[in-house]
């Protein structure tokens, strides 16, 4: 058994305020109660083994731990670290230990309590414990030592095995340590304890967060907080900030069977409860929320204000949107192909099928899908404008008549007028220039030789034909006179010498057959001799010359000779 000194009593108590001085100063950001070493108890030198190999332990029992000023006592459950007294131990869960069999160490804490054992100065029964608690955490099997301390152990170890334990509670715990939000979120922790009274509350610095309820309704809390425990709590900023802390204080209880804690040291089991002035504190940090991600724009291409007609020249214009408002250029292609241009309005010609699409593209070089012009925006042009016919010029022509006309003689003429469009048509004539009444297709009219007959064509919109003119060669001359030989008077038998006929000319147009003086009982003669010679009483002789016509009417005659009435002596 090891027994305890002034000096080192002495020393315990130094470094109970040291603990208790890092505590409030160093370690606010602490999540549990802190425990501190100070120097070990009662117990004694076992032996045993570990996986087989030998391990003797100088001293096995009670170690001092202050916790709030208040001393208490622990056990090791890690043989393989040493301990590092005077230095702060935190609270912490059995799953943060990794260390096995809690439940069965915690059962010979409760069936063993460190207050009697210490009381009583009883080595045998703090080694016997601390060998059983090492059995479960570290494998150690007991080989050797006092007979009572095998004894005692090998009851410890049974009882264990057979009624393991539950972990306690935290004394005062904020959990989690820490917390990180973008600025405006509300960061919550949870605060668990064994304090049956308020809690007291403080964030610091003052005012850099607001300490309230984690519902929807976000209620103020006040510096202290009552159970039932545990509870959420809450810390909101606004603006980018921290770290902020927040502190929980109460006197709870710390139970035996809690752990203490500190890297590169042993682990201690609290062999004792105690109640304590607990603190337990986290932290809240808030940054700045990192630019949302550029997200692409958009485009639509809507048709044209009354659609637009293909081959023809149209405006149209894209509608771009862009999340975060940057700059919008634009592509524009039809059929594939781009086309000059990076603003949101193009004109161009669109036949039937053309495909017009657009794309936009932000200052940060994030694109939209196309979009792509609907067809039905597009129509065909219209049909083209008939224009009325443009009134054209009647034609005339003026033929000759049938079988000509004779000059000096009346004659009707007929002109033939054709309109393209058969407007009605009327007609002037005209005689050497001079206008001749009437305004129909044909006008009766005598011309003589060499006289110009025309003719203009007008319909009814006022077009007038190029004149027609009568050609020349369809007049003719009269035909010349018919010449009508006188009958012969009846000869007697007397030697008296009938006298010769006398021809009678006419100007008749047509010529008559010449009937010569025929002698009694002659033939009549079908065709005259074209010459005449009679013979004449010797006194007077008249002598005529007579050219007989030819039975077939001429064409045309000549001047007219005068009759000649046959002389009578």
């Amino acid at each position: 058994m090891i027994r305890s000194h002034n000096g080192a009593r002495a020393v315990a108590f130094v470094a109970a305020l040291m603990a208790v001085f890092f505590f409030t100063t160093v370690n606010q950001a602490q999540a549990g109660t802190i425990g501190v070493p100070t120097g070990t108890g009662v117990g004694g030198a076992v032996d045993g083994t570990i996986a087989g190999n030998p391990r003797h332990q100088g001293f096995a029992g009670l170690i001092k731990v202050t916790i709030d000023g208040t001393e208490t006592f622990a056990y090791c459950i890690d043989i393989h670290n040493g301990l590092q007294f005077n230095q702060p131990h935190e609270e912490g869960d059995w799953s943060e230990s990794n260390v096995a069999n809690l439940g069965k160490i915690t059962r010979i804490l409760r069936q063993y309590p460190a207050d009697g054992t210490a009381a009583r100065g009883d080595a045998v029964e703090a080694a016997a414990v601390q060998a059983a608690i090492w059995h479960f955490s570290d494998g150690f099997d007991l080989t050797g030592g006092d007979p009572g301390v095998v004894a005692a152990y090998d009851q410890i170890v049974a009882d264990a095995n057979a009624h393991p334990a539950t972990e306690p509670g935290p004394s005062l715990e904020l959990d989690p340590a820490a917390r990180t939000g973008k600025a405006g979120d509300y960061l919550d922790f949870t605060l668990t304890t064994t304090a049956t009274g308020a809690v007291s509350l403080v964030v610091s610095p003052s005012g850099g967060a607001s300490l309230v309820s984690c519902d929807a309704a976000h209620s103020p809390i006040g510096a202290t907080i009552s159970g039932p425990f545990p509870k959420r709590l809450c810390l909101h900023r606004t603006t980018a900030g921290g770290p902020i802390s927040l502190t929980a204080t109460a006197a709870a209880t710390v139970a035996a069977g809690k752990v203490f804690l500190r890297a590169g040291s042993q682990k201690l089991v609290l062999a004792s409860s105690r109640t304590v002035e607990s603190r337990a504190s986290s932290t809240g940090t808030w940054t700045q929320p990192p630019p949302a991600p550029n997200q692409a724009p958009s485009v639509t291409l809507p048709c044209p204000e009354g659609g637009y007609t293909y081959g023809e020249s149209a405006e149209f214009t894209a509608i771009g949107r862009d999340p975060e408002n940057n700059p919008l250029t634009y592509s524009w292609k039809r059929n594939g192909s781009t086309l000059p241009g990076s603003g949101d309005m193009i004109t161009v010609i669109l036949q039937a099928r053309d495909v017009l699409q657009v794309t936009v593209t932000d200052s940060h070089g994030a694109s939209s899908s196309p979009a792509t012009l609907s067809e039905s925006c597009g129509q065909a042009p219209p049909p083209p404008t008939i224009l009325p016919p443009r009134n054209q010029a009647p034609t005339v022509t003026l033929s000759c008549p049938a079988g000509g006309y004779i000059h000096g003689e009346s004659a009707t003429f007929t002109a033939v007028g054709q309109d393209p469009e058969n407007n009605p048509l009327t007609y002037s004539w005209k005689q050497n220039g001079v206008t001749l009444p009437g305004t129909g297709s044909s006008i009766t009219a005598t011309l003589q030789a060499r006289d110009v007959l025309q003719v203009i064509a007008t319909d009814s919109k006022g077009a007038s034909s190029s004149p027609a003119t009568l050609s020349e060669s369809c007049g003719q001359a009269p035909p010349p006179p018919t010449i009508v030989p006188t009958p012969a008077p009846t000869t007697t038998p007397a030697p008296t010498t009938t006298p010769a006929p006398t021809a009678l000319v006419t100007a008749a147009p047509v010529a008559a057959p010449v009937t010569p003086a025929a002698k009694p009982k002659a033939k009549p003669v079908a065709k005259a001799k074209p010459k005449v010679k009679a013979k004449a009483k010797p006194k007077m002789q008249v002598k005529a010359k007579v050219k007989a016509p030819k039975l077939k009417q001429q064409p045309t005659a000549k001047k007219a000779k005068p009759r000649v009435l046959p002389f009578t002596p």
